[in-house]
């Protein structure tokens, strides 16, 4: 209940619409409050953030209002809550994201005094409380017998304890126990096997041995590594772990080698991948870690939360295959360093099936010979073509202008894509500023096309 702390006249009628400020509300009691003095109003705001009250005051029900009954979301997180308190029942019987979290609560039995005033309660978070964990958790399911989302933060949990807590949460479909002190991973799991998103966000985990424990949750999608200490990524192909893994988050970790990007091909549903902040991509540009990342992942469709375009796609692979195509041919004749060729490089023979294997000419390197260092090519335009000698070493920033002036674009900023001579399969879109004709492998005879 609101008090309206103002004495009122005794024509104020029940039902009447009053405004305080900006504030409308529609009065539900007329009469006295004791000990107060004088006649107040019980007013129940249309918006529900106004009122403090549902009705009662000191223990003595005034009046009933429909606001509460209608929330579905309640928020009563740094509010030194400790206890349900009286009068919650039925209260708020629609809520269904109920947060608690930075409160004064010590239990998980007091926690449920509380839930259990909340049949339609689906999503909980109760982050930064410090609850002790009962002896026989899974008695309490009724509290909780509806969640399927659970936010747990900075709680000092283990897994082993998490898992212990588990057993109240049996719908539960959505984990956050970001920042806890999760170190390992234990088996078994069931109580968790329906889940299809986890957050482990800030707890430290330096081992993928340890992640890979979470393989043999069926139904996971979602899964949030970041920031865990992370140094290695090594999934056994044997073993089908992560059947149901779409989306995975592994920023701000200690990963230092793409043979351990190149593992997550192992995942066979894996479409998007948040990867940041990682020493393997220490001095590399945005654009080159986006090629090293989409070359690797067959896939994958977003990154970064950036959606992978099909020309993105069969540039990242054309590069690629240049680049492990020198090192193949360094070991094309040892059958021993062949095998551990395509275990470090997985998608190299996919993509030698799809796109043909590169000329050995753009394989090997050349001499540095004032002659050897042009090369050839004519700029293709919707209208005009112009053959020219250029520097190999030229950048694609430095060309643009060129190319711009030459066609006319009316301060268009032109696009090129190479066309190679040799192979009509291969054609690249030249997108990164600061790369030469060389890193695109243009070679003499090779035809540049110009749009804006």
């Amino acid at each position: 209940m609101l008090q309206t702390e103002m004495v009122v006249n005794h024509d104020e009628r029940v039902g009447r619409r009053v405004a305080v400020g900006i504030w409308h509300g529609t009065v539900r009691y007329v009469g006295s409050v004791p000990p107060a003095q004088g006649l107040w109003l019980g007013v129940e705001w249309d918006d529900p953030s106004r009122g403090k009250h549902n009705g009662s005051h000191n223990g003595v029900h005034y009046f009933h209002t429909s606001c509460f009954s209608s929330l579905e979301i309640v928020c009563l997180s740094k509010l030194q809550v400790s206890s349900a308190g009286e009068g919650l029942p039925s209260m708020c019987p629609r809520a269904r994201h109920v947060d608690l979290a930075s409160n004064l609560l010590n239990s998980w039995l007091q926690l449920a005094e509380i839930t259990v005033n909340f049949p339609a309660m689906q999503f909980l978070n109760i982050s930064d409380n410090r609850l002790e964990i009962p002896d026989n958790p899974e008695n309490l399911t009724s509290a909780f017998n509806q969640m399927t989302h659970l936010v747990s933060g900075h709680m000092n949990y283990t897994w082993d304890q998490i898992c212990e807590c588990s057993k109240m949460w049996p719908q539960l479909e959505r984990l956050q126990v970001p920042f806890n002190k999760i170190t390992n991973i234990s088996l078994p799991m069931y109580a968790l096997e329906n889940l299809i998103e986890l957050d482990l966000e800030g707890n430290s985990i330096a081992q993928w041995e340890e992640i890979n424990k979470l393989g043999t949750l069926k139904k996971l999608e979602t899964l949030n590594l970041c920031d865990l200490g992370l140094t290695n990524i090594s999934i056994p192909a044997s073993q089908n772990l992560f059947p149901s893994l779409q989306c995975l988050m592994i920023s701000s970790n200690n990963i230092s080698k793409w043979n351990d990007i190149s593992e997550l091909e192992k995942l066979p549903k894996l479409e998007e991948l948040k990867f940041t902040n990682n020493p393997v991509q220490d001095n590399l540009s945005v654009e080159t870690v986006y090629y090293k990342v989409v070359c690797r992942i067959g896939t994958l469709k977003v990154l970064n939360r950036k959606i992978v375009t099909r020309e993105e796609r069969r540039s990242a692979e054309l590069e690629y295959l240049k680049e492990c195509g020198r090192e193949w041919l360094e070991v094309s004749n040892d059958e021993a360093l062949k095998t551990k060729f395509v275990a470090t490089h997985p998608r190299y023979p996919i993509i030698v099936k799809k796109y043909g294997a590169a000329e050995e000419s753009e394989l090997k390197k050349t001499n540095q010979s004032v002659a050897s260092s042009l090369v050839r090519v004519t700029l293709q335009g919707p209208d005009k073509a112009v053959t020219m000698s250029l520097p190999k070493t030229m950048q694609i920033k430095n060309l643009l202008p060129l190319v711009a002036k030459m066609f006319n674009t009316g301060g268009a900023v032109p696009t090129l894509c190479r066309k190679s001579s040799k192979n009509a399969k291969i054609i690249v879109e030249m997108t990164s500023p600061l790369k030469t004709l060389d890193y695109y492998s243009v070679e003499d005879g090779d035809e540049i096309s110009v749009r804006w």
